[in-house]
């Protein structure tokens, strides 16, 4: 039995213990779900595969509570439902509940990583006055990262919602910058795993009671967080809903490589996190002291479990004008750190030899704060 199996058979029979990445494609997050007092949540998803997807919808709340919405008016049981979606099909889940408005996450997570079934969706909100609906809203599947933020108009007028599918806690360093970084207000808060939490920033932050009659306007709310989390923001103007994506931000540092025997390259680099896949750039300015035309190169790789593996290609002056392939590892790379450093392997790819050459180097990266 596979271990993807294994955990979604223990929903059922005990509490699960969410302790793998999320998959993109294969998994679906949305970090605030709404139910009941004339809220209710629909969530449609596609498979856009050539096999049935096989996996299951989880809900939870605060404090890693199993969450029992009614789902297509059935009730939840244990907080989780086990779903098969054929081929090119599309499905709705209606998620409603009695009189109290409740709210919590949703997750889809698939059975396997097959690569013949993928899951695609969306949810919307319903605001209803009886059977009338007031207010509709289109929010996007959440993304999970470790520094996250969302530019907004009005402060007043944010709420946010985060969650947490991972095994242990999360501890979460809110930032709100107001007025062109003249202004910020810092907060914690700790997500325990498998919860969600969902709150005004106004009031989380006591700007009310802080700064009677002061109107904070326009800004960004940035997160950083010790484990990956996701979320979702959302504005109330005029009793009227809409969404903010709350995407990952980047992290910038300064950096020097040496080859053995090679130049000494110097530049800067950002790097920022999607689910597990990272993402950034390289621009080197310097060779060997010399300054030199700016070059840029794309960054890709992989986080997880705190290994940090990343690539890139080029073959400018910082590559001595020859092809070549460059993969670096951090066996303990988090976003917090102010510095790291490590060995890199370069491989020159020239049609002309009759073998690629390789080389090592050392590099120190230091965060631009």
């Amino acid at each position: 039995m596979r271990i993807r199996e294994v955990v979604f058979l223990s929903l059922f029979l005990s509490t699960p213990l969410f302790c793998q990445d999320l998959w993109p494609k294969k998994d679906l997050v949305f970090a605030q779900v709404a139910a009941g007092g004339g809220y209710e949540s629909l969530i449609t998803v596609t498979n856009r595969g050539t096999d049935t997807y096989n996996g299951v919808l989880l809900f939870y709340r605060l404090q890693a509570q199993r969450w029992n919405p009614l789902v297509n008016g059935l009730q939840t049981i244990n907080g989780g439902w086990s779903i098969s979606i054929p081929p090119a099909a599309t499905r709705t889940f209606q998620v409603t509940s009695g009189q109290t408005v409740e709210s919590g996450f949703a997750a889809f997570v698939a059975n396997d990583l097959s690569q013949t079934s993928f899951l695609e969706g969306n949810l919307t909100y319903f605001v209803k006055g009886g059977s009338t609906i007031l207010d509709s809203v289109g929010v996007s599947p959440s993304t999970e990262f470790t520094v996250g933020g969302v530019a907004f108009e009005d402060l007043d007028t944010i709420a946010l919602a985060i969650g947490n599918l991972r095994s242990t806690k999360a501890n979460a360093t809110l930032k709100i910058i107001l007025n062109d970084g003249k202004f910020t207000l810092t907060g914690t808060t700790i997500l325990e795993s498998l919860s969600h939490d969902a709150f005004f920033l106004s009031d989380r932050f006591l700007v009310k009671i802080l700064f009677p009659g002061l109107k904070l306007g326009r800004g960004r709310l940035e997160i950083q967080s010790d484990v990956p989390i996701f979320g979702t923001a959302l504005t109330l103007i005029g009793g009227e809903f809409s969404s903010l994506p709350l995407l990952p931000m980047p992290t910038s540092y300064t950096l020097v490589a040496q080859a053995s025997g090679g130049p000494v390259v110097k530049g800067t680099l950002s790097l920022w996190a999607e689910d597990i896949f990272v993402k950034g750039y390289l621009q080197v300015t310097q060779v060997n002291g010399a300054p030199i035309t700016p070059e840029n190169y794309v960054i890709h790789g992989q986080l997880r479990d705190g290994v940090l593996t990343v690539c890139t290609s080029g073959n400018g002056a910082a590559f001595l004008s020859q092809a070549t392939n460059l993969f670096a590892q951090f066996n303990t790379f988090s976003f917090t750190s102010d510095s790291v450093s490590g060995t890199y392997v370069g491989t020159l790819v020239d049609p002309g030899l009759s073998a690629n050459s390789t080389y090592q180097g050392t590099f120190s990266m230091t965060r631009i704060k």
